[in-house]
């Protein structure tokens, strides 16, 4: 992973000296004082930032929180000199990673920087880890819907299949009439309309969309597309599977559709496995608009989740089922893509039945600019 780093003083000498010491090792830019700072901020994009307090201009701090609006996750290092410690607290107070005093040994310089670095190398490596985890629970959950998946098509193949038959015999018994034409080429027509929902739902669900932008989606079609995946493996064992609103068909949020997908189809899975060995079976998907937010519930037949669970039910690799049954990743993982989404997922508690709620804002604000 190479690092930049760029270098903020409006001192030449100063400016060529923390060069001197850091461009063996990482990739240095330099800047004369803020302005010039947050223009090759922009096109450099900087993994760390060097930056003097005192400077004409815009000093050091205002620097500080200017990059921090644009970019919170930047290490920036300041360079105070001596009586500036006030101002070097105030700027530790505003989110400054560390600061360095004039003078300085080459060793502070270097320390500090390899240690911002390493941050920044945990960081991704996190990020790798986390998307990792993303695709294996993806995978695990294309698993467990293959099954109904395939009937969902292989039915209306077969269907397909018949309807050809049936031209094909009245064709040779000389019966064929525009009409009976028509109404065989509509029912044709319907049941490849749904094989094509069912792909795309599917091709919707399994793409990797996490350097997707976060584009106006409709909740109707989103929920249309995960029941159409699931809905088979409900009808199999016997679970009633309600879906209720939006009440506004037209109802939209900014979203990265495949991973709310994802995160509704993980929902719906462990709702049915808490409900598939009860005497009563029913799962039930709720979408209320709230204004500047959607909120959509997934509730089922089951007594609620005890006490001493709901601490851990979040937890990476934390189950309650069956060996082999599941990764214990469904929820930590939807817990990461609703916060990317800025939203909250919860356990209602005051319900008698086991609720999740999930909270939405219906424009998504700073998220790309912050990312």
């Amino acid at each position: 992973m190479s690092i930049t780093v760029l270098i903020v003083d409006d001192e030449p000498s100063a400016r060529l000296l923390v060069s001197d010491i850091l461009s063996d090792d990482y990739d240095v830019v330099e800047a004369q004082d803020a302005k010039q700072a947050m223009e090759m901020f922009a096109t450099h994009n900087p993994d760390i930032v060097l930056s003097d307090i005192k400077m004409p201009g815009e000093d050091g701090v205002a620097l500080l929180g200017k990059i921090k609006s644009v970019s919170p996750k930047t290490p920036v290092i300041l360079l105070t000199g001596h009586g500036d410690k006030v101002l070097a607290v105030e700027a530790l107070k505003k989110g400054a990673f560390d600061f360095i005093e004039k003078p300085f040994e080459d060793e502070e310089i270097v320390s500090a920087t390899q240690r911002a670095a390493h941050g920044l190398r945990l960081e991704a490596e996190l990020v790798n880890v986390q998307a990792r985890s993303v695709e294996s629970e993806k995978l695990a959950s294309l698993g467990v819907m293959a099954g109904g998946v395939a009937h969902e098509i292989n039915t209306p193949l077969g269907a397909i299949l018949l309807s050809s038959n049936s031209l094909k015999k009245h064709a040779q018994g000389g019966e064929l009439n525009p009409e009976y034409i028509i109404k065989i080429s509509d029912n044709i027509g319907r049941v490849v309309e749904h094989i094509s929902k069912i792909i795309t739902s599917l091709k919707t669900f399994s793409r990797d969309s996490g350097q997707d932008p976060f584009l106006d989606t409709k909740v109707f079609t989103l929920l249309e597309g995960v029941i159409s995946l699931c809905a088979k493996r409900f009808s199999s064992g016997s679970i009633e599977l309600k879906v209720e609103g939006p009440s506004d068909p037209s109802l939209s949020l900014q979203c990265r559709e495949s991973e709310l997908a994802q995160v509704i189809f993980n929902l719906l899975n462990n709702a049915h496995d808490a409900v598939e060995h009860l005497d009563e079976r029913w799962v039930k998907v709720e979408v209320l608009d709230l204004g500047e937010n959607v909120q959509i519930k997934v509730s089922d037949s089951g007594p609620g989740i005890p006490a001493e669970v709901r601490s851990q039910i979040f937890e990476p690799f934390f189950t309650t089922k069956d060996v082999g049954k599941g990764t214990g990743l469904g929820l930590s993982v939807s817990i990461g893509i609703i916060r990317a989404h800025s939203g909250k997922i919860a356990i209602d508690l005051e319900s008698p039945n086991t609720v999740f709620v999930v909270t939405l804002p219906k424009i998504q604000c700073m998220i790309e600019e912050a990312a």
